[in-house]
């Protein structure tokens, strides 16, 4: 039997051929952003989130503040041999007309290509922060996106991340972050190189 070819079903069969090339050339071209995370005025380099394959801009940004690779933060555990704790200040601030939640495990570190989740450490620098609700200005009174989240305003930070790495506290490093702004699956992660 053969299927016959039917005019609109070319047409949609393009277009999603042309969405999917389009999200392909936008990944490729979003890689690692440059080590320099500092913008032209002195201020913060702002990364924001992206959603619909990378298509949309979110408007939730974060601006890293502060990174040290080679971190000794008090009251850890000394790291295993070839191992030491990089440390990552984030800034959050939501421009969106939605809220946002900013979170701990939004993020991942990757170092001697390998994957890290955040260390978490109780009663030091390296302690598990509180998830936020980030209203859009003026929205402050909107209900809660999460119940358990503190309610906050536009803006959060900075807030400190700590991850166990393995290699050379010189090594490239990429910090990896994948907020919810997005149907399931369709989220683009954005990522910075850390320098």
């Amino acid at each position: 039997m053969m299927l016959r070819r039917h005019p609109g079903m070319v047409i949609v069969v393009a277009a999603v051929c042309l969405v999917f090339l389009s999200a392909v050339a936008l990944t490729l071209h979003r890689q690692a952003e440059p080590t320099n995370n500092s913008s032209r005025n002195g201020g913060p380099r702002w990364h924001t989130a992206h959603s619909s394959f990378g298509l949309s801009d979110s408007r939730f940004a974060i601006a890293i503040t502060k990174a040290d690779r080679d971190a000794h933060p008090a009251g850890t555990p000394i790291p295993p041999n070839d191992h030491h704790y990089v440390t990552i200040a984030v800034d959050f601030t939501n421009r969106s007309t939605d809220q946002q939640l900013a979170s701990p495990i939004d993020f991942s570190l990757i170092a001697d290509g390998t994957t890290r989740t955040p260390t978490f450490v109780p009663g030091t620098a390296c302690a598990r922060w509180r998830v936020a609700d980030l209203h859009p200005a003026g929205e402050a009174s909107a209900p809660p996106r999460d119940a358990d989240a503190q309610q906050v305003g536009p803006n959060q930070g900075p807030k400190t991340l700590c991850f166990l790495a393995g290699g050379s506290p010189s090594a490239t490093m990429t910090l990896v972050w994948n907020p919810d702004v997005s149907i399931f699956l369709l989220g683009q992660p954005t990522t910075v190189s850390i320098g």
